[in-house]
Order: C-alpha cells, then structure tokens, then sequence
C-alpha cells in the first residue's frame, strides 16, 4: 500500500469486504508495518460489520412492529392470599403472545432464546435475547421473586409460574410491546422511531465516545436506539449534532 491507511472514519461507505480487501493488500505489499497494518484494517472491518448487522436489526424490528397486533389479555386468574383475601387480574398467556409475535418474528430474519439465573434469595432473573440473522441482538432481563401467595398450588407449582410470567414479561419488554385489556378497545401501540431514524442516531453515537449509547439509552429510559418514542427524535437528534459539532 503506497498511501497511508484508511481511517475508520473513511470506512463509514465501506463494507466489512472492502476492508478485508484492503487488509489482503497490506499483506502482499511486503511492507515491515503489514501486520499492524492488517490489525487496524480487520479492527476497522469488525467495527463497520457491527454497525451493518444492527441498521440491518433496526430496519428489520421496524418492519415487525408495524405488522405485530395488539394482544388481548384473555386469561383471568383469581389468586387467594395466606390470609384468606382474593385478588384478581387479566393477563395474556406466554403461548397467546408467542403465536400472534413468532410468524412475524420469522418473517423479519429474528428468533429469540430465554436464559434464566437463580439467586440464594429465591429470586430469579430471566433473560430474552432477540437475535438477527445479520448478528445483532438486543437483551432485556426481568428480576422476579420465586413462589407466591397463591395458596391453591404447590410451591413446585409456584414456581414454574413465576418462571412463565418472567419470561413473558421478559419477551415483551424486548419487542416493545404492551398487552390490552380485553373490555378495552385496543391501545394503538406506541409510535417509534423508524429503522432509518434509528441507524442516523447510532452514526451520531458512534462518533462520540465509548460510552455515548449507554448514556443515550439511560437518559431516554429505552433499552435499545430504536426503541426511542417518534416524539422524541427531533430532540434527540439535534442534542446529538451538537455535541459532535454537526450543527456548526
């Protein structure tokens, strides 16, 4: 190579292939710097592949969000107390919720997994992960206490209903969606910004530094970019050209 390296900032029109073109070049060059040289490119190559696979993510997640119905909560459960007192609550089931959101899930290039952690306090942490076919995924994790006050089942019965109701909460929260009561009309579901949108604020974020997108998701109280509200963009945008100096 008889010029000086592509800068990252250059590779922003660049594939991950154009960089590992580049990188065959700096080998074959002969040069006594072609492994650095090779080092930096593939670090570059790597960091272009992961802003790919999530505008990939996020064009895809909007695609499944304006297909995805409002779901029904269509299951009653009454739950008696220790000390004799009922409650009761309307809820949709894990198995409702996953028939209505898998087809579209498949349909948009996701498929999702649960985890699940037990800690000595007898609370347990589950974890949905939404993964792309491109590569990127996005997590979220709901802490529930295990047992319960229903004194109708067992505890072993408790249990399994603790973990159910975790991973459906858990399964919701990382695909945006809210449940609707059914003696109510449904809700429209809350209006995000688009997959486009999305990938010009991960551009501004990447310019920042390291910590500039978990910054971003804790002030915005969102789990990922593009969950961020519609209403919101304007706002967010132009704190964002700002601080990097792109409204100057």
């Amino acid at each position: 190579m008889d010029n000086e390296l592509t800068t990252e900032a250059q590779t922003s029109a660049l594939s991950a292939g154009d960089l590992k073109s580049l990188a065959l070049e700096a080998v074959k060059s002969g040069n006594d710097n072609a492994v650095a040289a090779l080092e930096r490119i593939l670090d570059m190559a790597e960091r272009v592949a992961d802003r790919e696979a999530r505008q990939s993510f996020n064009r895809a997640f909007a695609k499944f969000r304006k297909s995805c119905p409002v779901i029904r909560k269509t299951t009653h459960a009454k739950v008696v107390t220790k000390n004799g007192g009922t409650w009761e609550y309307d809820y949709a089931k894990l198995e409702h919720i996953q028939e209505a959101v898998d087809p579209l899930l498949e349909a948009a290039g996701f498929f999702y997994s649960f985890s699940s952690d037990e800690s000595s306090d007898r609370t347990m942490t589950v974890s949905c992960t939404l993964v792309h076919e491109d590569g990127h995924s996005e997590t979220s994790r709901v802490t529930i206490r295990k047992g319960g006050a229903n004194q109708r089942v067992s505890e072993g019965q408790q249990d399994v209903g603790t973990l159910t109701t975790a991973r459906r909460n858990a399964l919701t929260m990382v695909l945006g969606i809210a449940t609707s009561d059914p003696e109510e009309p449904p809700a429209a579901p809350a209006a995000t910004i688009t997959g486009e949108e999305a990938i010009t604020l991960e551009e501004y974020l990447a310019a920042l530094d390291e910590g500039a997108t978990g910054a971003f998701l804790r002030a915005y109280k969102i789990g990922a970019v593009h969950e961020l509200p519609a209403h919101k963009y304007a706002g967010a945008l132009a704190q964002l050209k700002k601080r990097t100096g792109a409204d100057d």
